[in-house]
């Protein structure tokens, strides 16, 4: 479930970093909260300096995916254009970058496409203006699950040679990202499977899904007897 996180609850502030929910956001310099006082519509946070960025993570350490957020002109009204890395937990950056107008009453909505799995996002302003940032569309990261089915509900192994029997995995959750899973065959119970069971080798495995790919399927040769 995704949360806004906007900065409508703070007095006015000048520090650091700030902490809002389960969310930090933090510069070199300073953050500070403007508002009506002035010319914007709602609270937003600024970068006290030129150049500067604001570098957004979840406190917990864990990741998280940005939909979009706002964006805006400066304090006096003058344009500027943010530049948004974004960090994956397999180190894979994303980038984009998106000019504001010059207005600090509406700030408009930056929409972001397959942002997610992010342990890091930092935004960079031009070094003439800084933009002020509000309503971050956030949510935490949660893996894919991994479900296994027989293609065939009942299949005989015969009495010689061998035969394979097909399973189908199947993703769900967040699929928008690259994943990659292990499978094994192992025997279990009173009478355990062995590899000669299975034609002189458990079988074992690896998984790679593409981005939005949710079925693979995993062929296991089984030794008749």
């Amino acid at each position: 479930m995704s949360t806004t996180i906007g900065f409508e609850d703070l007095g006015y502030f000048e520090q650091p970093s700030i902490n809002i929910g389960d969310y930090q956001f933090s510069t070199y310099s300073n953050l500070i909260l403007l508002g009506l006082a002035s010319g914007y519509s709602s609270n937003v946070i600024h970068t006290q300096t030129h150049g500067a960025y604001i570098e957004l993570s979840r406190i917990d350490g864990q990741s998280f995916n940005l939909t979009s957020f706002k964006h805006g002109g400066d304090r006096w009204g003058n344009p500027n254009t943010a530049t948004i890395t974004g960090t994956q937990a397999n180190g894979n950056l994303l980038d984009n970058s998106f000019n504001s107008s010059g207005s600090r009453s509406e700030l408009s909505v930056k929409t972001l496409n397959g942002w997610t799995n992010l342990t890091m996002v930092v935004i960079e302003f031009s070094n003439t203006s800084f933009g002020g940032l509000d309503d971050f569309v956030l949510e935490a990261y949660c893996l894919p699950n991994f479900a296994i089915e027989p293609t065939a509900d009942t299949q005989t192994e015969g009495n010689t040679g061998t035969k394979d029997f097909t399973f189908t995995v199947t993703r769900s959750g967040d699929t928008s990202d690259t994943t990659e899973v292990n499978w094994a065959v192992t025997g279990s119970g009173a009478n355990p499977a062995n590899a000669h069971d299975f034609g002189g080798t458990l079988h074992s495995g690896k998984l790679s899904f593409g981005a939005e790919e949710v079925t693979k399927t995993i062929n296991v040769t089984v030794q008749g007897d």
